[in-house]
């Protein structure tokens, strides 16, 4: 996460100027073509497998992969663009679901088991790739993807509930208000709602709106 993170980072600040950006930003590039990237079945691994016994492949952890690629592409970081082709590949054929219109959560690293669970935090970084990706590659496609995310986790689930913020769901959609209960710290989906997310859904929603009004598009009340 802080690798593919940082690459979008640097890749922002090489595109404004910023001395030694760019270079942080090709070594970042570099390793997630690494020890980060699964050489046998594709994807990304969340740390160095060397360290970490952890071998499943997070929804979230390819949504960074493929948005510091973006910004990278961007920024004419070498060896980007390819990172970022093979990425969206992994996102369009693993975790994007046409029949749920959102992104899914998991797999075991061969992909042959698909998580019960539903995560907002991943949905929500999934409008900000989205957003991204319709820019660095002017395809609505993306934006149609980001609002049918929004259409499903603020209009559907939100909107009922004075806009308080779900966060976690069964694989089916229903919601999963008890979800780490025993485990309120956890540092990826940690019981209850984490505030600062209704900021990160608003500042999305509100670049959401401006994409498809720049592009002459109808734009949900």
């Amino acid at each position: 996460m802080l690798t593919a993170r940082m690459a979008h980072s640097c890749a922002l600040a090489a595109l404004q100027g910023v001395p030694g950006a760019a270079a942080l930003a090709e070594h970042a590039i570099r390793a997630l073509e690494g020890k980060l990237h699964d050489e046998q079945h594709g994807g990304w691994f969340g740390a160095d497998p060397a360290t970490s016994d952890d071998r499943t492949k997070q929804c979230y952890i390819h949504h960074f992969v493929a948005l510091g690629a973006a910004t990278a592409t961007h920024a004419d970081i070498p060896g980007a663009a390819a990172l970022l082709e093979e990425a969206i590949g992994v996102i369009d054929t693993r975790f994007w679901s046409m029949d749920e219109q959102a992104f899914v959560e998991s797999f075991s690293q061969d992909w042959s088991e698909l998580s019960d669970y539903r995560g907002g935090n991943s949905n929500m970084h999934g409008v900000e790739l989205c957003l991204a990706l319709a820019d660095v590659r002017d395809e609505p496609l993306w934006l149609d993807r980001a609002l049918a995310i929004v259409e499903r986790l603020i209009h559907r689930h939100a909107a009922p509930r004075e806009y308080r913020i779900i966060e976690h769901f069964h694989g089916d959609w229903s919601e999963w208000p008890e979800h780490n209960a025993d485990c309120p710290d956890d540092g990826f989906s940690p019981y209850g709602a984490t505030p600062g997310h209704g900021f990160e859904w608003s500042r999305l929603m509100l670049h959401l709106e401006a994409s498809l009004q720049s592009r002459g598009r109808t734009v949900p009340a």
